[in-house]
């Protein structure tokens, strides 16, 4: 049984272009999955989080204005950079409120959750 918001993790992602997510939920404890389903773990560490407050059209600016406070506050992101994109150690999204549980999107609450090194 899911123990909190549903959750997207970004793992790789090339802005404009193709992106590799997944979708989840906390559970309290590990569960088997039948393919093509998993279970993971996110990684211990230092995490920096922030909380979105509306609609999700807000996600993309909100996003960019916490990577560049994480920039500007000394961070470093745990991830690789490459050709194409780039690969998150653990970048998350968690869906505190959404259209699930209020139909007022100024009331949705979207909590970012990056690691960093």
């Amino acid at each position: 049984m899911p123990s909190g918001p549903a959750l997207v993790r970004y793992r790789q992602m090339v802005m404009d272009g193709e992106m590799t997510l997944e979708v989840g939920f906390p559970t309290e404890e590990a569960l088997l999955a039948p393919s093509p389903f998993f279970t993971d773990c996110l990684p211990s560490g230092g995490y920096a989080e922030t909380v979105i407050e509306g609609p999700y059209e807000g996600l993309q600016a909100g996003t960019a204005a916490f990577l560049r406070w994480g920039e500007q506050a000394g961070l470093a992101w745990d991830l690789e950079r490459g050709t194409p994109g780039a690969s998150w150690v653990a970048r998350t999204e968690h869906y505190e409120v959404g259209p699930e549980t209020s139909s007022d999107p100024a009331l949705w609450r979207t909590r970012l959750s990056f690691k960093f090194v």
